[in-house]
C-alpha cells in the first residue's frame, strides 16, 4: 500500500537510485526487462545448484543443466589402424631399393635399363639397340615369382623363401624374407633362396628337409636341386617348395602387347 515503509533490513527496489531517475520513481519498462532477463526467477533455480558439481549457469535450459558438456577433440582425422601387411610391403620395398645393384647394361628407347643379352627391354618390352655401348645402369626387377594362388613377389634383390623366414639367418644377413603358407608341413622355415648375379636369377636349396624341385619350360619331369647349388632360372621355370609351386615370369609385358 502507498505510504507504507519497507520492513527493517529490506530495501525496496523502488527506493534504489537509478541514474536519471529520482528515488520513488518507477524504472522504465526497458530497465525492468533487462533486470528480468539478467536474473531468472528463483523458483526455476535447481535445488542442488549449490552442491558440488559443474558450475551452475543460469542461462542454460533446465534440460541442459545435467547434460554433459562436449569435450573438445584435437584434430578431425583420427589415426588409422595399423596395417601389418602394408607395413611389410613398405619394408620389403625399402630393403629392395637399398639392395638394388648397379650393373653393366643397355638402355631402350625409353631410357629403361635392360639386360644387354635381351632383344627387348626387360622393363617395357620395347626393342633394344644391340649396337650401343655398355654403360653402368641401375638394375631393374628381373621378373616376378608368381605363387600358385596368384600372389606375386618382384625379383629385385636376393630373398629367402619359406614358411617362417623372417627370423632366419639369411634374413638377418639382409635377404628379403618371403613368407609362404604351407599346410602340408613339407616346407622348411627358410627353405630356399633367390640369388641375383648380374642379370641372372638363380634358386638355391638351403638343405631343406624335403628338398627343392624345379621344372624348366618344355620339360615334364621335376629335378631335385642339390643343396647349396644354384640353378639359373629362365622365364616359365617352376619351383616346388613343400606343397606350393612358384613360377618365374617376366616383369615386362610381351613385346608389342
Amino acid at each position: 500500500m502507498a505510504g507504507q515503509r519497507a520492513p527493517a533490513g529490506q530495501v525496496s527496489s523502488s527506493s534504489l537510485p537509478v541514474q536519471g531517475f529520482s528515488a520513488g520513481s518507477q524504472l522504465p519498462p526497458t530497465a525492468q526487462m533487462a533486470e528480468a532477463d539478467h536474473f531468472p526467477p528463483t523458483d526455476q533455480l535447481p535445488q542442488d545448484a549449490g552442491q558440488a558439481g559443474p558450475a551452475f549457469d543460469p542461462f542454460l535450459d533446465p534440460t541442459e543443466l545435467s547434460a554433459p558438456r562436449p569435450v573438445a577433440q584435437r584434430g578431425t582425422n583420427p589415426s588409422p589402424m595399423p596395417d601389418p601387411d602394408l607395413e611389410r610391403r613398405i619394408e620389403e620395398t625399402a630393403k629392395a631399393t637399398k639392395l638394388t645393384a648397379k650393373v653393366l647394361g643397355f638402355t631402350c628407347a625409353r631410357a629403361h635399363p635392360t639386360d644387354p643379352r635381351a632383344a627387348f627391354c626387360t622393363v617395357c618390352g620395347m626393342p633394344v639397340d644391340q649396337t650401343q655401348q655398355l654403360i653402368e645402369v641401375l638394375r631393374p626387377p628381373l621378373g616376378v615369382l608368381v605363387l600358385d594362388d596368384g600372389t606375386t613377389f618382384p625379383v629385385a634383390a636376393d630373398a629367402v623363401l619359406g614358411r617362417d623366414p623372417d627370423h632366419s639367418e639369411p634374413a638377418r644377413q639382409g635377404l628379403l624374407p618371403w613368407k609362404i603358407e604351407d599346410a602340408s608341413g613339407g616346407m622348411s622355415r627358410a627353405h630356399a633362396e633367390i640369388r641375383l648375379a648380374n642379370w641372372d636369377v638363380t634358386v638355391v636349396d638351403r638343405g631343406s628337409t624335403n628338398g627343392t624341385r624345379a621344372r624348366l619350360p618344355g620339360y615334364r619331369d621335376w629335378i631335385r636341386l642339390q643343396p647349396n647349388q644354384p640353378l639359373t632360372l629362365v622365364f616359365g621355370a617352376e619351383i616346388m617348395l613343400g606343397n606350393r609351386m612358384v613360377r618365374f615370369e617376366p616383369a615386362a609385358p610381351p613385346p608389342f602387347g
